[in-house]
């Protein structure tokens, strides 16, 4: 079902748009926007105060519309780690990798140095002790075996070329380590100074890695929808919270798309999402969290640009304004520690 929106402006001319497939909303703006509509809301349990009965509507009400715009997600890239999937009508018709073997060896061998650091985090300025050192020694022992191991992975003589330094670096800043070294915050960026540039270039070509394995699945997927279907297409990236910014599967679509932004990260547009989730669960490919908030922002969207004439200001707190001139105005004395 398809609902209009007749509103009448100061000018008093006559704006008519369409909801019927976009955008979170302000409790207060919904139920109002369907009363103007006309649109069906379902019936609600009404309380004793009419006030607090206007209230209930908006859940059910909102849930309906959400729900609508759900349906009409088809189809629809997932992405989420490793996989990539192509969903039209809730059913996987392809699936794909989006990150490379390559990528994973080339990421685990970066992260070499940042392990260092962890062991070392909370013995800094102090002697290392004797269980602390043989942890080390033990982490040491590991890098010196991949160092033998890096020939049977078909990497380029560059990419052998920059985990073998970053490896002999820290397999030699780990050697001189005793239950009495005394680490120091010069020493450590001594370390950290020598290994940043390889591992550096292994996260370079690793973000390369990943992009070419995006591109060799949606040149795929392009082959099962027909034009209309890949005008429709829209992306769906699920993930935990710090890789979001310029995170490369975003960075690839953002350019395939190229769309306008829809919120403060970059490449973000109304055909590409990014879903944090702080708990992602690997078996479900039903994605229907997911689904759910990507029907809320597209739906939000629309109210947007009804109400605001901006189809991202319901990506900002409604009540953001007001709070901001009350924050200015209060009296932090007491609280603040400066």
């Amino acid at each position: 079902m398809q609902c209009l929106i007749r509103l009448a402006p100061k000018s008093g001319k006559r704006v008519t748009r369409s909801l019927g497939r976009t955008s979170l909303v302000g409790a207060w703006l919904l139920p109002l926007l369907f009363t103007l509509t006309g649109c069906h809301t379902p019936s609600a349990p009404q309380a004793g105060r009419p006030l607090v009965a206007l209230k209930s509507i908006f859940r059910p009400t909102y849930d309906v519309a959400r729900d609508r715009v759900d349906e009409s997600l088809s189809p629809l890239v997932v992405v989420r780690f490793s996989d990539v999937w192509l969903i039209k009508n809730r059913t996987v018709v392809e699936k794909a990798k989006g990150i490379p073997q390559k990528y994973h060896l080339l990421h685990r061998t970066a992260h070499v140095p940042l392990v260092v650091f962890l062991k070392l985090q909370g013995s800094f300025g102090v002697p290392l002790g004797p269980r602390k050192a043989q942890e080390l020694q033990a982490y040491r022992q590991l890098i010196v075996s991949a160092r033998k191991d890096l020939g049977d992975y078909r990497f380029t003589p560059d990419e052998i070329a920059w985990q073998e330094a970053l490896l002999l670096v820290s397999s030699e800043f780990l050697e001189e380590l005793t239950e009495d070294s005394i680490i120091t915050t010069k020493s450590f960026a001594d370390y950290r100074n020598r290994v940043q540039s390889p591992m550096m270039a292994l996260a370079d070509r690793a973000g390369e890695a990943q992009v070419e394995s995006l591109h060799s699945a949606m040149q795929t997927f392009r082959k099962k929808l027909t034009d209309e279907e890949w005008k429709r297409l829209r992306v769906l990236i699920i993930g935990p919270r710090q890789p979001r910014q310029d995170y490369a599967a975003t960075q690839y679509f953002a350019a395939l798309f190229n769309e306008s932004g829809n919120t403060p990260y970059p490449g973000e547009s109304k055909r590409l999402f990014y879903v944090e989730s702080p708990f992602i669960d690997r078996d479900d490919n039903s994605f229907e969290h997911e689904r759910r908030t990507v029907a809320s922002m597209i739906l939000d969207r629309a109210v947007s640009e009804v109400f605001f004439d901006d189809p991202n200001r319901m990506s900002i707190d409604i009540a953001a304004d007001g709070a901001r001139k009350r924050v200015a105005l209060l009296d932090f004395a007491g609280l603040r520690s400066d």
